[in-house]
């Protein structure tokens, strides 16, 4: 049993401990619930990217919520812009890409044949690795697996349309009234920690995710720019994928890449245009290696490359790719902990 000096003492274990259990409550809400991780995850990441807007704007003496519902349209009109006036470009290669797939998965098919009959002479190990086959059931649970989620992922995307805002709206208005509810939980002698730590984790986390998508956007721009060049068919889905699939650690430098070389050897001129294209995310990846990541990612969270990629393995270990998105940003949230925790501590000695 807990003894207590007096009872402004228990109160502030108490409220601590409620602190705790909120918090330990809402995350496994978040992992538990289907879907809720990335509903939470998108949300999170809206409300960094706005909340200097907001901010900005309520300085200026507009209402908060006023705010947030101007940012939210002026968003909305470019949306309707962007699929308005991509609709021939964006939309139409993604359409186009859909519609081909069969044909472009046959024709792989054909080629992996064409090397298996070649060559299954003198590599006998060809005839009982039967690639073709094996693709072939792939390819049809794959499709079948497709069809029966199809109600799920439109579900599933309603549900994002829907709620991803929802939750920003409410992360963006009621930011600072959360801020201070978690101070007022804690002791007065802990208050000026607890600002330092908000503040860190805060400035960490906005510092993170503006890094990481100008990562990927300078990615898939230059990626554009040479499939474009190339002349490579569907160059801006591409190029779209590939700095979507880059957000996935190092995973999705492959994950991106393999489309786009894909088209280009089943749709290129000629070889050439296959190792162009294969050097065009050479490039592309190299840009992002040296000079956004050091200069960008580093700069913003002060983190050895040594220390993400330990972080990148640990998180692929426990929870897989979802392990590897959410591992620096929680090292990141611990980094301004122990920093302010660290500061307190100096100056109490």
């Amino acid at each position: 049993m807990m003894i207590f000096k007096n009872r402004v003492e228990r109160e502030v274990v108490l409220r601590f401990l409620f602190l705790m259990a909120v918090i330990v409550f809402c995350a496994m809400m978040i992992f538990i619930i289907p879907g809720m991780l990335w509903q939470a995850l998108l949300s999170i990441v809206g409300a960094y990217l706005f909340y200097p807007l907001i901010n900005k704007m309520e300085s200026m003496g507009l209402a908060r919520w006023f705010s947030i519902l101007i940012v939210y349209a002026v968003v909305a009109g470019v949306v309707v812009i962007i699929y308005q006036t991509s609709y021939t470009g964006l939309i139409a290669q993604f359409e186009n890409l859909s519609a081909e797939s069969p044909k472009i998965f046959s024709q792989i098919l054909q080629k992996i044949k064409l090397i298996e009959d070649k060559y299954s002479q003198s590599y006998v190990f060809l005839n009982d690795l039967k690639a073709v086959e094996r693709m072939e059931v792939y390819g049809s649970q794959l499709a079948g697996g497709i069809v029966k989620a199809v109600p799920k992922l439109i579900s599933s995307f309603i549900a994002f349309l829907i709620l991803v805002p929802f939750y920003t709206f409410f992360l963006l208005k009621d930011a600072k009234a959360v801020k201070k509810w978690i101070l007022d939980m804690l002791p007065n002698r802990y208050l000026e920690t607890g600002v330092k730590v908000l503040f860190n984790i805060n400035h960490q986390m906005q510092g993170f995710i503006q890094a990481r998508l100008l990562e990927a956007g300078v990615l898939g721009l230059v990626v554009y720019i040479g499939l474009l060049i190339l002349g490579v068919k569907y160059s801006l889905f591409l190029a779209l994928f590939a700095a979507v699939m880059n957000l996935v650690p190092y995973l999705g430098i492959v994950l991106g890449a393999v489309p786009g070389i894909a088209v280009a050897y089943f749709y290129g001129d000629s070889s050439t245009i296959l190792w162009y294209t294969v050097l065009v995310y050479t490039i592309a990846q190299l840009i992002d290696m040296l000079f956004v990541i050091p200069l960008v990612l580093a700069k913003r969270i002060n983190i050895h490359p040594m220390v993400v990629v330990i972080l990148l393995i640990i998180g692929f270990q426990f929870m897989g790719i979802v392990g590897m998105i959410l591992a620096v940003p929680f090292f990141c949230i611990l980094k301004a902990l122990v920093t302010a925790v660290s500061a307190r501590i100096a100056v109490l000695q």
